[in-house]
């Protein structure tokens, strides 16, 4: 519910269903107020993996966005991904202070 972010009146928790592919995976599906606001904020797409083990199961859920006039391009993400992990040293961040500085060119 958290990727909808809803303000106010919450979307019923059912109407976000997890269907089962005939071939074995899973995919989402969302109606009524959920699906509403997954519209407003451009989620095309809802990816789902579901685990279990004995009494325990967890699902991660990530939510496909359409592209927006403002959204960045991969090469804006790739470059904005390497900036954050070079650091003052050239070393990675988890290796010093983790002071980042542009990268040259």
């Amino acid at each position: 519910m958290k990727v909808l972010r809803p303000v106010g009146h919450q979307p019923d928790w059912r109407s976000v269903e997890v269907r089962r592919h005939p071939e074995g995976w899973c995919t989402m599906a969302l109606s009524g107020h959920a699906a509403v606001l997954a519209e407003e904020a451009g989620i095309e797409e809802l990816a789902v993996s579901l685990t279990h083990e004995g009494a325990v199961a967890a699902a991660v859920v990530v939510a496909l966005c359409s592209p927006g006039d403002d959204a960045p391009s991969r090469a804006d993400m790739s470059r904005d991904r390497a900036t954050a992990m070079e650091t003052t040293d050239g070393r990675h961040n988890s290796q010093n202070s983790g002071r980042a500085r542009p990268l040259s060119g």
